[in-house]
């Protein structure tokens, strides 16, 4: 369901009605490939769940409305991917996503 949901996310970007890119709101786009991402990174499929939480990331990042990168769901995203890079050793890239995390949750407490 999760493949289906992204697939359609990716053909409704506002494309078919000449909207600029940057002024659509993403938010479900991401959420959705945070989601999967999180299953796949439970059944060890670790390549694909972390190029889909570095989608959702980005999505956060440049494309999420007005909450941008402050959305609350953000902090999901980058829990996942710093708990994927710890799981494969790569700390020097999980403790700055960590760091951001809480700082996104602390703001929005």
């Amino acid at each position: 369901m999760y493949l289906r949901a992204l697939t359609i996310c990716e053909k409704k970007r506002g494309d078919e009605l000449g909207l600029d890119p940057r002024h659509v709101d993403r938010s479900f786009e991401a959420t959705i490939a945070t989601n999967l991402a999180s299953l796949y990174l439970r059944q060890g499929h670790l390549d694909q769940a972390e190029s889909l939480y570095k989608r959702a990331e980005k999505i956060w990042r440049d494309y999420s409305g007005l909450l941008g990168k402050k959305h609350p769901n953000t902090v999901g995203t980058l829990e996942g991917l710093a708990e994927l890079y710890g799981k494969t050793g790569r700390d020097d890239l999980a403790t700055p996503l960590r760091k951001r995390a809480a700082a996104i949750a602390a703001k929005l407490k």
